[in-house]
């Protein structure tokens, strides 16, 4: 009996991600600043850091609201359909499979605590990092995949919503490779090329360059991988 309960004690004492699946990894962090709307830093990087320039459906998407996310995450990605069109199709894999939308879970109520796992290169001045999401390398059964801060989600305009579910499906891909080095700054580039102006203004040619560059690998989505 003393046995049975010192296990029990144990299996208490098992941290949340043993439960969820083999390897936490960082899903995506916002930057908060009083007063405004919380900010992927993958796009507050872009601007600050890489100057890509923003995405020509930007101020449109930030103010408008859809009726489901994956109608931004689409619009969003239809540059590419001219200048990359097989990272086009493999984007839209995802977006398009429902069995993708039904391994996010979104948490009201909760806090996340940050994930070492990735280096932060600059904070706005009286600004703070806040970890909006977590992805499970591998999930257990039945348990989500994603794990999406609920109410920092909402707080977000569908811009930056749509830039997390990139983020989402690049970061899964990243982690999928034999070469994975435990952190999300290339992923974070990846993702604010992808919602700049680039895949607009590139002919296929400098696309597929800077692809290369970005290591930006993208395998279609399997229903079944979860």
């Amino acid at each position: 009996m003393h046995a049975l309960a010192t296990l029990f004690i144990l299996i208490l004492a098992l941290p949340y991600q043993s439960f969820a699946g083999d390897e936490i990894c960082n899903g995506g962090d916002v930057i908060v600043c009083p007063r405004k709307t919380p900010r992927l830093l993958d796009l507050y990087e872009r601007d600050v850091i890489y100057s890509y320039g923003a995405h020509p459906q930007e101020a449109m998407w930030s103010a408008f609201k859809p009726l489901h996310i994956k109608d931004t995450v689409a619009e969003l990605i239809e540059p590419l359909k001219t200048t990359a069109p097989a990272l086009h199709t493999c984007l839209s894999s995802y977006i398009d499979n429902e069995s993708f939308w039904e391994q996010i879970r979104y948490l009201p109520g909760h806090e996340m605590h940050n994930v070492k796992d990735e280096v932060s290169y600059v904070v706005p001045v009286g600004c703070e990092k806040k970890q909006v999401a977590l992805q499970f390398r591998t999930p257990l059964h039945k348990a989500p995949r994603y794990l999406i801060n609920h109410d920092i989600w909402t707080r977000m305009n569908s811009f930056q919503q749509a830039g997390l579910i990139v983020h989402e499906i690049l970061l899964f891909n990243a982690l999928q490779s034999p070469h994975w080095k435990g952190n999300t700054p290339a992923v974070r580039q990846a993702t604010a090329f992808l919602l700049s102006e680039q895949p607009s203004v590139l002919d296929p040619a400098a696309m597929t360059q800077a692809n290369k560059d970005l290591n930006l690998i993208c395998q279609p989505f399997i229903a079944d991988l979860k």
